[in-house]
């Protein structure tokens, strides 16, 4: 399955994408700095730092949920099939 994502990170770009290609497997296709982009980002799509937000649980949808913001402020649900 192809998946494409578009993440923001404040300053640490290049640690997080190489932590995600050999975690994950990533391929990065393309990069662009915030001192590339034509206008300015705003703060508030900048992230915080990492943060459990719902622990794993079983739910009526999913024997194993849970949500988390790593410490690249990537936010990942974490759902397990039935």
């Amino acid at each position: 399955m192809k998946v494409e994502t578009c993440i923001f990170f404040e300053g640490r770009c290049d640690e997080a994408l190489d932590f995600y290609q050999e975690a994950l497997g990533a391929k990065v296709e393309s990069r662009m700095r915030f001192s590339e982009s034509p206008d300015p980002v705003p703060k508030q799509m900048l992230p915080p730092g990492g943060a459990q937000r719902s622990p794993l649980q079983k739910t009526f949808f999913s024997p194993c949920f849970g949500m988390l913001r790593d410490k690249f402020g990537v936010g990942w649900m974490v759902l397990a099939q039935r």
